[in-house]
């Protein structure tokens, strides 16, 4: 389900469908193996990365999907984060399954 509010662009996830949502950050390591760089300043493998910004986020995904070759990864919608921290304390009451991604 799609609805607009305030000018924003809500998304709603359809009953009775999973969705997946990473448990974890992506990390230094992650990223420059999609990337072929590391734009963080405390530099560290298993750190999670920094220093990045909404779109550079969206470029990660974008290729993350070409390497793929599926469309299976974006950013969680602010429903879909609400929904997921609601998981984290009523995972039986939830509509969603939290699972890491790749």
């Amino acid at each position: 389900m799609i609805r607009r509010l305030n000018d924003r662009i809500e998304f709603s996830p359809i009953p009775g469908q999973d969705y997946y949502i990473g448990k974890h950050p992506v990390t230094q390591q992650q990223w420059e193996a999609v990337m072929g760089s590391n734009p963080s300043h405390f530099k560290d493998e298993t750190l999670p990365v920094e220093m990045v910004s909404f779109d550079d986020a969206q470029a990660f995904i974008q290729k993350l999907n070409q390497l793929s070759g599926k469309k299976l990864y974006r950013l969680p919608s602010p429903t879909g984060r609400s929904e997921a921290a609601t998981a984290q304390y009523y995972p039986h009451g939830a509509h969603l399954r939290l699972a890491a991604l790749g």
